[in-house]
């Protein structure tokens, strides 16, 4: 083989390399792609399912689930000692979070709540009156950026999380906008964050992507679970 012979295998050699190694990479692109759509759909699934499950609590029953959930956390040492509550405002099925608002103002908590951006921003405003909220884009009552006060999420003390399901590594699945994932983050290390639901929102295992975070609490009608 002369050297103009062997150069040209060399080369040929080493493109069949380069094309191998941009295929490996490709395909590992593709399958990375394969699972995240699997895992959304999962989810979409999950949420379907779940949605039903709620929805098949007797009114009776969620009434006094969700009186029950309200005294485990007024008697809460992290209720105790808040002084700035962040809670959500129940829409539709979603648990009577707001069973314990009268409680915090007569303790002189100060209450406040979420108001979705459409940037997939969420932040917390204190209204002057949270009976008397008018409703956002969703339905569900919220206060004003315009008029009412925006607090800051380091000066937020107790967190209480809505969710449509949960595992028993306190995995949560929301409605799927993100919102709750990006503020958590947001909140100071010492704040309290509790998880609330009915328990028949458990299952065996939420998909999870890289994002998702797990609860450090959460409170059903039974009582407290801890993250293991």
């Amino acid at each position: 083989m002369n050297s103009i012979e062997a150069d040209r295998m060399n080369n040929k050699e080493s493109n069949h390399s380069g094309n191998s190694g941009k295929s490996k990479k490709k395909n590992e692109g593709n399958m990375a792609i394969d699972r995240a759509e699997g895992i959304l759909l999962q989810k979409k699934l999950l949420r379907k399912e779940l949605k039903k499950r709620r929805a098949a609590i007797a009114p009776s029953d969620h009434e006094a689930f969700s009186r029950k959930v309200a005294e485990y956390i007024i008697g809460s040492e992290a209720f105790a000692k808040a002084r700035i509550i962040f809670s959500f405002y129940p829409m539709g099925r979603e648990l009577r979070i707001d069973r314990l608002f009268p409680t915090a103002k007569e303790q002189g908590k100060t209450l406040v709540f979420p108001v979705c951006f459409e940037e997939g921003r969420m932040e917390a405003y204190q209204p002057g009156d949270y009976n008397n909220m008018a409703l956002d884009s969703y339905g569900i009552p919220a206060p004003s950026p315009e008029r009412d006060r925006l607090v800051e999420p380091g000066e937020i003390d107790l967190c209480l999380v809505p969710l449509l399901g949960f595992d028993k590594d306190l995995y949560r699945i929301g409605y799927g906008g993100g919102y709750y994932d990006r503020f958590l983050l947001r909140l100071r290390d010492a704040a309290d964050i509790i998880g609330v639901a009915f328990s028949i929102q458990e299952v065996a295992r939420i998909p999870r992507e890289s994002f998702d975070m797990k609860l450090p609490l959460l409170v059903t009608e039974k009582g407290f679970l801890s993250a293991p």
